[in-house]
């Protein structure tokens, strides 16, 4: 791998590749050079003036001259610096990678991208160009989108036309699976954090897996007021959630609360800061699931577990688990969240706090337990989860998995969220969140080919 910078001449009208003339002799007279999921066929020439340098770096590239029609082909941005490796009759230059954050405009707003604009702060170790574009940006017959490129040497990110990235983190679910399987059937992109699977979905398939099936509560999809009833008569505490939503939209606890009645807190489905509690009678239990469409909108019921708690607050975690550099799951994060006074979820949007997960082992349990093995526990479940979530026609690369701990100390698992926030992060240990949102990206140059443990020839 050689660090360049590219610069456009018009020497002649044919498209050429200026190198250094020991590495042009050993190559063909024509050879394909790839940008992301873009080619073209250029003649490599003799770079004159060529000194070789020992300290080829990202702050020190080489310069490399092409011919401005294969700039423009490509849509190489100029200015920024990328690796180039050689390979047989083959230049690549990059690493070209893209974000799908969404179809709608505020995705590409400054305020949401910032998370980007943190993980790109080891721009420095990786070079190339980053993308964030929509969906239906493709130009699917010339491999191009519009969309928004990270000017590293300003900080920001600018509007152009780009190359289609050979590899895309995909990082928003409004559009069905079946439209991303264009991206890698038919243009060739490595996609990655491929699909999402909903609540029920992610019950039923964990639930097949005996070794973590024991992590798995009672869970039925709510499909009548009779499956709520037998569950409320079981547990006398349930929990009912929206299959699909996250941070906590939509949820609902409902105790027995005796003389035929029951109370219900939350259930605003859009109001998320709602926890507001009502009694009803058990005869009105069907009107209230018609009033809320909780039939209609998808939703399961679980008892509400008996969560371990600190200073009378439950608390869960949050475990994220990443694929570096190697391709390898590793666990980059634990927090523990624990809920504001009076509040029975612990999301952070809600007013929860974020402990180191040692902390919280000890205020919750005191000194009987090990915080050590504790943690050790979590990050097996989470390393078990991921192992069980490789499958074929799948490619994940990142979850947060959320887990609760019981006053008996057993795990259970609540939930993984394919586009997990992180701001519990940002709040206690900010270098922490930092190499987080940086993980992704070491993980997806790897992916792209430009990983340093990928073979290649380095110009000499």
């Amino acid at each position: 791998m050689t660090w360049i910078k590219l610069q456009g001449v018009n020497r002649d009208q044919e498209k050429s590749f200026f190198l250094p003339g020991v590495v042009v002799r050993d190559m063909p007279e024509k050879v394909k050079i790839r940008f992301g999921m873009r080619e073209t066929i250029v003649s490599p020439s003799f770079l004159p003036g060529f000194v070789k340098s020992q300290n080829n770096s990202f702050h020190n590239p080489l310069p490399v001259s092409c011919s401005r029609s294969v700039i423009d082909d490509l849509l190489i941005q100029d200015g920024l610096t990328y690796q180039m490796l050689l390979s047989g009759d083959t230049i690549s230059i990059g690493p070209v990678i893209g974000f799908l954050l969404g179809e709608q405009h505020y995705c590409y707003h400054d305020s949401h991208l910032k998370e980007l604009t943190d993980a790109l702060q080891v721009y420095e170790r990786v070079g190339g160009l980053f993308c964030a574009f929509r969906y239906f940006s493709i130009d699917w017959s010339t491999n191009y989108v519009y969309g928004l490129f990270f000017d590293w040497t300003g900080k920001a990110w600018k509007y152009g036309k780009l190359p289609l990235p050979s590899v895309v983190f995909r990082r928003g679910f409004h559009k069905n699976g079946e439209e991303f399987k264009r991206l890698t059937e038919q243009a060739g992109v490595k996609l990655f954090n491929s699909s999402r699977l909903d609540k029920w979905k992610m019950h039923t398939k964990l639930k097949s897996n005996q070794n973590f099936y024991r992590h798995l509560p009672d869970t039925a999809r709510l499909t009548s007021p009779q499956i709520l009833l037998s569950y409320l008569k079981k547990y006398c505490q349930v929990i009912l959630k929206p299959v699909d939503l996250s941070r906590g939209r939509g949820v609902c606890v409902i105790n027995e609360a005796g003389d035929e009645s029951i109370e219900l807190s939350g259930c605003n489905y859009y109001d998320i800061n709602s926890q507001k509690s009502t009694r009803i009678s058990k005869q009105s239990i069907k009107s209230f699931l018609q009033r809320y469409k909780l039939l209609e909108r998808n939703y399961i019921v679980q008892p509400y577990l008996k969560l371990a708690r600190i200073n009378g607050c439950p608390f869960d975690i949050r475990i994220v688990m990443q694929k570096n550099a190697r391709e390898k799951w590793v666990c980059t994060g634990i927090e523990c969240r624990l809920a504001g006074p009076g509040q029975y979820l612990t999301n952070i949007s809600l007013g929860g706090r974020a402990l180191p997960i040692a902390l919280a082992a000890e205020l919750a349990f005191g000194p009987s337990i090990s915080p050590v093995l504790f943690k050790k526990e979590v990050i097996s479940i989470g390393s078990q989860f991921c192992g069980l979530m490789e499958e074929p026609g799948e490619h994940y690369a990142e979850f947060g998995i959320d887990l609760a701990v019981d006053t008996s100390r057993r795990f259970w698992f609540l939930e993984a969220n394919v586009r997990p926030s992180f701001k519990g992060f940002q709040v206690m240990d900010y270098e922490n969140y930092l190499h987080i949102c940086a993980t992704p990206i070491f993980y997806a140059v790897t992916a792209a080919g430009f990983g340093k443990n990928k073979a290649s020839r380095r110009l000499e």
